[in-house]
């Protein structure tokens, strides 16, 4: 990792405060929650396969009798008529649908039961594991003992000093302890120190208990042991469906074995034939290396978060007085050179690692194209199993328009922000990071790479009978997921770099952090669902096409996923929170310069407003320029076709944003990408807004019009940033000029792309528009 620090003209040292690289939150506790999720659902598949060995046939038919009418297949024909046709065609689908729901409502509550009871047993298990685990390890510290008052005095002084309201319980154990360790208890914490710590010298002492403290205050204590406790109740889980497979094959060996009359020679091959066949089962060679490699994988990033926690646990420790005796401490342990397989089981880092990440935190904080590759795909593990498991309908049985593929993208994107998204934030400002290229490459591919295998190592993917209807079925999923969640990997890099102009980046505001948090949960939410929609609507695009066969259904298909997706004011909800958030760092933020200027100069304390202006000045143009050119230039394929007019209505205030963001993306780089989704979003709501009020005499319902009209077009808007966003983290950052004239150019230069962009729309005919 590159790292370049700002420095002032003068080559002293910046005048803002040393980051903090703990003011965030750890994301060991979204890792941990990830962890945890990603097992229990293999347990819901546990009880998946139980289903189907059961109730499959049943559930087969049942779905097929279910879903016998092609109601996709209405979905593109006809649309190029009237309002009323297509309100009456849009009106069926929903009532065929509906219908569908309810014919499989019991065969789908009948599977999500048994999919959240294998969940709810692995869950049970590891919490009664999670209590146990925790006795036994203070069984093999003990006899344990009280300690002496003065220090209970001591742990009390360290924990106020560390902001605790309650001090941990702090107990001695057996002369055969040589660790010290914390366990979450029901209602008070529980330190064990070696009896060996009263021969240390005081401060050291000290350290030794301001780490531990570090742990407590961490809040991650119980999901350490909710996690182990999960991690083993899950293999004796796993087992059930082999168990049922094989009883019986074994039965009828047993039987023939014990019970028969034949030879030895025939017994022995019996043993073998049978043997033999259990091999070839698909359990064995597909399921079984799934199970195994799902325990490996979680067992890996379960103790590589641990060792991460040791290293922020020092780093909270040495914040105080404690930090020199600390390091003192390390150097003086022995340094053990294990091989590479007790590294990677190994709980604790070596000493020399653990000094190295105090004298340098950034080192400390891990590598971010490796968390991004290990969270991305156990988050996509999450959003496949979720959504497979959910039943038929499930937004339309509960009433609500969220259907499946939200709710396991709003989950998984959240845990996916929690995990990776704050500990890039916070690795960006412990070092004030430039975000070199080839970083930002690293990361997007490792993000691309982590959905990829996520979506490949999936337990869901064992051949079962019962398969989710888009998901599993839909080749491109594999490809379309990762790169829009690369797109969001992008977005959450650069705004993270934004952030870090901020002059309070180093000392972390409860604001800033909630908006730290809401640009990366809206942005990785918006991955998961914008993927999700392209892939599926790209897997029927013959669908939206009125002829066949059509060369341009894919772009239709892609128009589709922003205007038809049905989550259209969901999307929009996504880039304005992003916009807003852009547009706050943006007039809050330093100039992005190599050596900004000292403190105290009048023109540095303006620029941020003036790039502000520059910025708003772009959206304006293109606003304009998109505008007029719908108000006095249209189409010959939209005459007597409202449903092509509406499209035009939608795509042209698309074209201003999407002018906004390139110009932008050509003129700053990948540095663009915040002040162009900003300005786009500007850009684009501004002149759908002037779009409705020219046609305001024309709707019916004026207020339902622009709803519908604003939202399409913001929706649209997202799906392009998403897209473009991978090919923007390659390009290199640049300074934005300062000149008056380039910046002028720039905003004439947004207005005619707009221009160009809605009148080559405008004569492209029907290439773009659904139904055509």
């Amino acid at each position: 990792m590159i790292i370049r620090l700002r420095r002032r003209p003068d080559g002293l040292a910046p005048r803002s405060p040393r980051p903090d690289p703990l003011a965030m939150p750890s994301p060991a506790r979204g890792r941990y929650l990830l962890l945890v999720i990603v097992m229990v659902l293999a347990g819901a598949f546990v009880g998946q396969n139980l289903h189907d060995q059961i109730w499959g046939k049943s559930w087969q038919l049942t779905m097929e009798r279910c879903t016998k009418e092609e109601i996709w297949a209405q979905a593109g024909t006809g649309l190029a008529g009237d309002d009323k046709s297509i309100v009456d065609r849009a009106e069926t689908i929903t009532g065929d649908y509906r219908r569908q729901v309810d014919c499989a409502a019991s065969a789908e509550r009948r599977r999500m039961v048994a999919n959240l009871g294998g969940a709810s047993a692995v869950l049970i298990l590891g919490v009664a594991l999670m209590l146990l685990l925790p006795h036994r390890l203070l069984r093999r510290a003990g006899p344990l003992r009280t300690p002496p008052a003065s220090w209970a005095a001591r742990v009390e002084t360290e924990a106020r000093a560390m902001g605790l309201r309650r001090a941990p319980e702090v107990v001695f154990g057996s002369l055969r302890s040589r660790e010290p360790f914390t366990v979450d208890r029901p209602g008070r914490a529980r330190i064990v120190l070696p009896p060996g710590i009263v021969t240390l010298p005081s401060e050291q002492a000290d350290a030794v208990i301001r780490h531990e403290l570090a742990h407590v205050r961490a809040g991650d204590v119980t999901l350490v042991w909710l996690t182990r406790g999960v991690w083993w109740a899950l293999p004796p889980i796993l087992l059930i469906p082999p168990a049922v497979t094989f009883w019986p094959f074994l039965r009828t060996l047993a039987v023939a074995v014990f019970t028969g009359g034949d030879t030895m020679t025939a017994k022995l091959g019996l043993v073998g034939s049978v043997s033999l066949g259990m091999a070839r089962h698909p359990i064995v060679a597909d399921y079984g290396p799934r199970a195994v490699l799902l325990l490996a994988l979680s067992a890996a990033v379960a103790l590589a978060v641990l060792r991460s926690r040791e290293h922020e646990a020092d780093m909270r420790a040495a914040q105080g007085p404690a930090g020199g005796p600390l390091a003192d401490l390390l150097r003086g342990r022995p340094e053990t050179h294990h091989s590479w397989w007790r590294r990677l089981r190994a709980i604790h880092p070596v000493p020399s690692r653990r000094l190295a990440a105090l004298e340098r935190p950034v080192e400390a904080l891990g590598s971010p194209a490796i968390d991004a590759f290990v969270v991305a795909m156990l988050a996509t593990v999450v959003a496949r199993d979720l959504s497979s498991m959910a039943p038929y309908g499930f937004g339309e049985s509960l009433g609500m328009t969220v259907d499946e593929k939200r709710a396991a993208g709003l989950i998984a994107g959240s845990v996916l922000a929690l995990g990776w998204g704050t500990a890039l934030w916070r690795t960006t400002a412990a070092a004030r990071i430039e975000s070199e290229a080839v970083r930002t490459r690293r990361v997007t591919l490792a993000i691309c790479g982590g959905a990829l295998l996520g979506q490949m190592v999936s337990i869901r993917n064992t051949a079962a009978i019962t398969q989710a209807l888009f998901w599993t079925s839909n080749a491109l999923m594999f490809l379309i997921l990762p790169v829009v969640l690369a797109g969001a990997g992008a977005c959450s890099i650069v705004f993270a770099r934004r952030w870090a102009l901020l002059d309070h980046a180093g000392r972390l505001t409860r604001q800033g952090y909630a908006a730290a948090m809401v640009v990366n949960v809206m942005v990785f939410v918006g991955g998961f669902w914008v993927g999700t929609d392209i892939a599926t609507f790209m897997s029927i695009r013959e669908q939206f096409s009125a002829r066949q066969p059509d060369s341009g259904a894919w772009v239709r298909a892609y128009v589709a996923t922003g205007v038809f997706s049905n989550q259209e004011v969901l999307n929009t909800v996504v880039l304005a929170a992003m916009a807003l958030v852009g547009w706050w760092w943006i007039t809050r933020s330093r100039e992005l310069s190599p050596s900004p200027p000292v403190e105290g100069d009048a023109a540095h304390a303006s620029s941020s407003w003036l790039y502000a202006g520059f910025i708003a000045s772009m959206s304006c143009a293109a606003a304009v320029a998109a505008s007029a050119v719908r108000w006095m230039a249209g189409s010959p394929v939209e005459k007597g076709v409202q449903f092509y007019t509406f499209q035009f209505h939608v795509l042209v205030p698309v074209c201003a944003g999407v002018a906004c963001l390139s110009v932008l993306l050509i003129l700053e780089g990948k540095a663009g990408l915040v002040p162009g989704i900003a300005a786009a979003t500007v850009a684009t709501a501004s002149s759908a807004a002037t779009v409705w009020f020219h046609r305001l005499a024309t709707w019916s319902h004026p207020l339902r019009a622009m709803h519908v009209l604003g939202a399409d077009a913001l929706s649209m808007t997202l799906v392009v940033v998403l897209t473009l966003a991978p090919l923007a983290a390659f390009l290199p950052s640049r300074t934005p000029s300062h000149r008056p004239s380039v910046r002028w150019a720039a905003v004439a230069a947004t207005a005619l792309l707009t221009a160009t962009l809605g009148i080559t729309l405008l004569n492209s005919g029907t290439l773009l528009l659904v139904g055509g």
